[in-house]
């Protein structure tokens, strides 16, 4: 997958094209098997004429199913 600029281009990476985890500012998560990211999703805003926020508030989403046991997620601090 290599580095991403999070902007204003939308990306969606599924279980195949991510390495199992993300890094940001120094800190590692550990994605679950499975995992997918999402970018960008809007927070819903009740005070907008369409419900969404502003660019600066969009969110990167990491979701998974979680089978026979939970999903786990780990985060580590980079060394």
């Amino acid at each position: 997958m290599g580095e991403v600029l999070l902007g204003d281009t939308p990306f969606e990476y599924g279980p195949d094209q991510h390495a199992g985890w993300i890094e940001y500012r120094g800190m590692i998560l550990r994605l679950p098997e499975g995992a997918s990211m999402h970018y960008p999703v809007s927070p819903f805003n009740s005070y907008s004429a369409d419900n969404t926020s502003a660019a600066y508030a969009n969110r990167l989403i990491v979701t998974c199913t979680a089978k026979e046991r939970p999903a786990v997620f780990r985060i580590e601090a980079k060394q």
